[in-house]
């Protein structure tokens, strides 16, 4: 029995957005984008939410408020 596997095509060149930078390893060919923080994913479409994944560091009695990219204590 024959079964496809689904293969997760790397980034091509200029498919990095919000300002990442696309990173091409000379040696093995391994193609990535390098996101700025705050944003993930394999072209860097993906936010991070800071908020949830408590990587904000609000004061106790702030609330934190995700934005694309950041976050902000009020």
């Amino acid at each position: 029995m024959w079964m496809s596997k689904t293969r997760i095509r790397p980034p091509i060149q200029g498919t990095c957005f919000n300002n990442g930078s696309f990173i091409l390893n000379p040696y093995t060919l391994e193609q990535k984008c390098n996101c700025l923080p705050g944003l993930t994913g394999q072209n860097c479409a993906i936010d991070i939410d800071e908020c949830v994944d408590g990587i904000a560091n609000c004061a106790t009695n702030a609330t934190c408020f995700n934005t694309y990219g950041s976050f902000k204590c009020n």
